[in-house]
């Protein structure tokens, strides 16, 4: 889909989940996650950012300090 100023898109929010047409995955592979669980994840994650229970680098912090800084935090 091309992006224009003049496209209407519908705004994502918590629990939305857009209509994708993605080829049919084995999902016999128990190292992939079902299109369900796929989305609950991402409706989780929107959850948290709406929340606030996010990370941002600081302004003037570099790539390696943000990442110093972080890493208890995701490990």
């Amino acid at each position: 889909m091309l992006i224009t100023p003049h496209t209407k898109a519908k705004p994502y929010s918590v629990g939305y989940a857009p209509a994708i047409d993605a080829p049919s995955i084995d999902t016999a592979d128990d190292t992939l996650m079902s299109k369900e669980e796929f989305f609950a994840k991402i409706a989780a994650s929107e959850e948290e950012a709406r929340l606030g229970k996010v990370l941002a680098m600081l302004p003037e912090e570099t790539l390696d300090d943000f990442l110093l800084r972080v890493e208890e935090c995701i490990a």
